[in-house]
């Protein structure tokens, strides 16, 4: 990931219809970012607004290609925008330019390092997290972490063995389940 000049990132505001989607991608590897933990189905049923903090506080990572930026980072999120009008203006943050390569790597490094910081435990967040780290090889994930590269750092890293059968999730009594998760631990 040092290949990158984080310092010369910035942050824009720009038109919603010149948010593109990621291209120079292998179908393969967009069938593996579109099954990420998918829990807003309908982003169209958020208000305007909440599209746009959403995207605040994840905004898309993009390159610029001309007059479009080009999502290279936070996919999910920028699928979620295309609810919006086409002339909404969204947060990205415009990275420097990258090798084509480097956008299928980017946009599974992004996706990895969102669940591991905001994913669910690993009964919720185990397929997807072992997806992920399998679409690249060992080597690919050196940059992020070298426990990445093996199997037995990503064990050691995620807490997560890919042979190693885990419980089903338990169901909480509350409909609203932090209020049950609240009553379990007092």
């Amino acid at each position: 990931m040092s290949r990158i000049d984080f310092d010369k990132s910035q942050m824009r505001w720009i038109k919603r219809e010149r948010l593109k989607a990621p291209a120079d991608v292998p179908p393969s590897t967009m069938k593996v970012l579109a099954a990420q933990i998918p829990a807003l189905t309908k982003p169209e049923a958020l208000e305007p607004e909440a599209l746009q903090l959403m995207a605040l506080c994840h905004p898309p990572l993009v390159i610029q290609r001309g007059s479009h930026y080009q999502t290279v980072g936070n996919s999910r999120v920028a699928q979620c925008l295309q609810a919006l009008p086409s002339d909404a203006r969204i947060p990205v943050i415009v990275l420097p330019k990258m090798p084509v390569h480097m956008k299928r790597t980017w946009l599974l490094y992004t996706a990895l390092l969102g669940n591991l910081a905001y994913g669910l435990d690993a009964v919720f967040a185990r397929h997807s997290l072992l997806t992920l780290w399998m679409e690249l090889d060992g080597a690919g994930w050196a940059p992020v972490s070298a426990q990445l590269s093996s199997r037995q750092g990503f064990a050691a890293l995620t807490g997560i063995n890919r042979r190693t059968e885990l419980p089903t999730p338990k169901e909480l009594p509350s409909r609203f389940r932090q209020i049950g998760l609240f009553e379990e631990q007092s």
